[in-house]
């Protein structure tokens, strides 16, 4: 399946000031005040510190978008902290969508593996979507 067809969408990671209200465990909210990390578009591979895109396997399984989440992959090496969530880390090579390549990062695999939820394993090659 072509990546294309997944609605990607290049994202960086960003630390802003931001106001919040933060729900305690014992069901009372509080305001917070402080960094937070947002996902910030951005328009090409070259600004992007990660992916998002539509899940391959819920995507066919519905037959398109409704109902389909969205994985995001970060890449380390392109600046996206060790904080910063989801853990998975990958190198994104390529000159955009097309061409897209998720390699690993070191000490990490290739593959990119849901844990929970539909549980997809597959990979990004060449602007390619396959599974595992």
């Amino acid at each position: 399946m072509k990546l294309t067809l997944l609605k990607p969408q290049f994202y960086r990671y960003e630390l802003q000031p931001d106001n919040w209200i933060e729900q305690l465990p014992d069901g009372t909210r509080r305001p917070v005040s402080g960094l937070r990390g947002l996902y910030v578009r951005v328009n090409g591979i070259q600004d992007a510190m990660g992916i998002m895109y539509l899940c391959p396997r819920c995507f066919t399984a519905n037959d398109g978008r409704v109902g389909t989440h969205q994985i995001l992959n970060w890449s380390k090496t392109a600046g996206t902290p060790d904080d910063a969530d989801p853990k998975g880390r990958w190198v994104l090579r390529g000159t955009g969508y097309d061409d897209l390549t998720l390699d690993a990062e070191p000490g990490r695999t290739r593959s990119v593996l849901l844990i929970g939820g539909c549980a997809w394993h597959g990979y990004i090659t060449n602007g390619e979507v396959t599974d595992a």
